[in-house]
């Protein structure tokens, strides 16, 4: 697999451990209704357009290799 090319900033981020107690206070609040809801209807489109496993894979797999197959241009800060 190619390794994508992300900005800095981004990269930074991304690529920095997680300690645990940063873990801890990121999860410390929890979710808002408004945000469950979200995620409740986010569920449902997908399992509706994908109803079975077959199609859910499928779509990973194709998701993934449009990712990968072309890394996005190098975004400098």
């Amino acid at each position: 697999m190619k390794r994508q090319v992300l900005a800095t900033a981004i990269a930074a981020r991304c690529e920095t451990p997680l300690t645990i107690e940063d873990l801890d206070r990121r999860t410390a609040v929890p979710p808002t209704e408004a945000e469950i809801a979200e995620l409740a209807d986010l569920v449902r489109w997908f399992t509706t357009r994908y109803p079975t496993a077959r199609e859910r894979f499928a779509y990973v797999r194709r998701k993934y290799a449009e990712w990968t197959r072309n890394p996005p241009a190098r975004l400098d800060d």
